[in-house]
């Protein structure tokens, strides 16, 4: 496996470009730093023994900014304290005037190194701002919200990439758009047939238009229940079409989400029954601002699950309350063989079917929990699953405002 390649932060970038920019000024500061140093300690010892004689340096603009520097007592500013050069007036004003030089040499540089740090943290906050800005559009294009064309930032150069980054997002979503009207299309298409051949093949199974030997009688089953089946699927395929489409926030209302859960049970009853299933339940008044035919949908797969993957004869927990974080809390358990280790991490992935189904007559499409999953996601709730000694525990968390 390909190790991954190691990159640097934008701030990181900037930072060494700060160390490289400013490296040569500050070199070339310390060697002019120490030249005076080196000069004044030179001529110091000259004086000291009389082999020179000098005149004060003539007065210039940098001798008069350090001047005013070193008599206001700034600071990296010192006086003349030699002892030797106190004796002698002239060199006394020589001496003053090249530390006045040095003076001016250090706040120069201060101040170079004071501006260059502002310009860094201003351009690294800009530049961290524009590449958040693009990767939050980049993010907004996967999720299909980029609605708005001024909603990426446009820097310098950086134009013709969010130009582009816009672009994307508009074929994206018009993509989106047209995949979802064929789907929705053809879903329709196979629908009508679909009934006519689940209508025809529950007549020929209740033998109301004739008698069938066991063989025939075989077949019908077989119909009856992939005609079942491919209803189902169409329907799973129509609810995940749904969950990815833009989200109406418009549509939801204050629901009473007890009522939502007994009319998923109500919609279960039949498979509740054929498989003598009894329901222990103990459901709170939980009222939520909602969608009700989406809340209802992750209700009904998580209810259709638990009784598909339940022995006859056994019992499913289910639970609704409201916790001490004002989370509304739903929690359903049965009793069959539990989801597999090596699959939990991908059974709320679309079209994952998990090694359970091995177990059942039929395979599901591997997208009721995908499109639970999504719906709470969309409330800004969570859904997961949870560790259990027997069968699966899941629990949805739903905010109550």
């Amino acid at each position: 496996m390909a190790k991954k390649p190691k990159t640097a932060s934008v701030s990181q970038i900037l930072l060494v470009s700060y160390l490289l920019i400013t490296a040569p000024p500050a070199w070339f500061g310390y060697n002019a730093l120490k030249s005076i140093d080196d000069d004044i300690a030179l001529h110091e010892e000259l004086v000291s023994t009389g082999e020179l004689v000098l005149a004060p340096e003539s007065s210039t603009v940098v001798q008069v900014i350090g001047a005013f520097l070193r008599s206001h007592s700034a600071p990296f500013t010192h006086p003349i304290d030699n002892d030797s050069l106190a004796k002698t007036t002239e060199f006394r004003k020589w001496a003053e005037s090249r530390c006045n030089t040095r003076a001016t040499v250090v706040y120069f540089w201060i101040l170079f190194m004071v501006i260059a740090a502002i310009a860094y943290l201003w351009l690294a906050a800009y530049l961290q701002r524009i590449f958040k800005g693009l990767s939050s559009a980049i993010t907004d294009i996967g999720a299909d919200n980029l609605t708005q064309k001024n909603s990426i930032e446009k820097p310098f150069d950086l134009s013709d990439v969010s130009s582009s980054l816009e672009n994307l997002g508009a074929q994206m979503s018009l993509e989106s758009e047209q995949q979802q009207r064929f789907l929705r299309h053809i879903s329709h298409e196979i629908k009508t047939p679909l009934t006519s051949i689940k209508e025809g093949s529950k007549l020929l199974d209740e033998q109301l238009i004739g008698q069938m030997n066991r063989e025939q009688q075989e077949i019908t089953n077989i119909l009856v229940r992939s005609s079942a089946a491919l209803q189902d699927a169409i329907e799973s395929l129509l609810d995940y079409n749904a969950s990815i489409a833009p989200k109406k926030l418009n549509q939801r209302r204050r629901l009473n989400l007890a009522d939502l859960i007994l009319k998923a049970l109500k919609n279960n009853r039949l498979s509740i029954k054929q498989k003598n299933l009894r329901i222990d339940s103990r459901l709170d008044d939980c009222y939520a601002k909602v969608n009700y035919s989406q809340i209802l949908s992750v209700f009904d797969n998580l209810i259709s699950n638990a009784i598909k993957h339940s022995p006859k004869d056994a019992h499913i927990r289910i639970q609704l309350h409201e916790d001490q974080a004002s989370q509304i809390v739903f929690l359903i358990q049965d009793q069959g063989a539990g989801i597999k280790t090596h699959d939990q991490q991908f059974i709320f992935d679309p079209f994952y079917v998990g090694a359970q189904e091995h177990n059942t007559s039929l395979k599901g499409t591997g997208l009721g929990l995908s499109i639970a999953k999504q719906y709470t996601l969309d409330h800004g709730g969570e859904l997961s699953l949870i560790g259990s000694r027997k069968g699966a525990l899941f629990r949805v968390a739903l905010p109550s405002n």
